[in-house]
């Protein structure tokens, strides 16, 4: 009597091109991890962070949620502390000094907000062009030539020095075209001077007297 062989289940047939597809896929994930995986591996090596500077022209006491910034990745060692690393919590800070475009945003130039100690922003215009390359943050002298009422002017008198600079026509402000506008950050005792020379129509002139920093 002859013996009967188990039959076996047919082998399963692949497709040649499925397979080749699948191979390509997983070797690109392949590498695409490893490549992810060097990097981390080299900036934890080097110690380097993400840090905080400034996007642009800040004026002091602008809150620092408030504060355009962008990311640096810097090794400051020993330093590191000293500064805001990316994902800081900025609320309930504001600038104690201007900042200018690219710079570090230390600990040291934030302070607490105060609502009682706030500076006042005034919108003026000025009589005469603003002077160039004015931005956040500069001093500037502020002169009020005495209007007559019958269109002629006094001689200037300086009304508010070392006044800041928050923000003028050509960036984030109050107002959208006009040359001579500015916006201004003044201290209370500050106000009615200014305040007095806009409302009798004064010619105002802006001198600046330094820069950013």
């Amino acid at each position: 009597m002859s013996r009967i062989e188990p039959v076996k289940p047919a082998t399963k047939f692949r497709k040649p091109f499925r397979t080749k597809r699948n191979s390509s896929i997983a070797a690109v994930v392949i590498v695409v991890i490893s490549v992810v995986a060097i990097n981390i591996a080299i900036k934890q090596l080097s110690g380097a962070r993400e840090y905080l500077v400034a996007a642009g022209p800040a004026a002091e006491g602008l809150p620092l949620n408030r504060l355009t910034t962008k990311t640096i990745s810097l090794n400051l060692g020993e330093a590191s502390g000293d500064y805001f690393a990316a994902g800081a919590k900025l609320d309930g800070l504001e600038l104690g000094q201007p900042l200018a475009a690219g710079d570090l945003l230390m600990k040291r130039d934030a302070v607490p907000s105060n609502p009682k100690n706030q500076m006042v922003h005034l919108a003026i215009s000025a009589k005469n062009a603003l002077p160039s390359q004015l931005e956040p943050g500069t001093r500037v002298d502020l002169w009020a030539a005495v209007n007559d009422g019958g269109g002629q002017f006094g001689e200037p008198q300086v009304i508010a020095q070392q006044v800041q600079v928050y923000a003028t026509s050509g960036s984030s402000g109050l107002f959208g075209d006009g040359v001579n506008k500015i916006e201004i950050a003044v201290n209370q005792q500050l106000v009615k001077p200014i305040l007095a020379a806009v409302l009798h129509a004064d010619a105002i002139s802006v001198v600046a007297t330094e820069g950013v920093g």
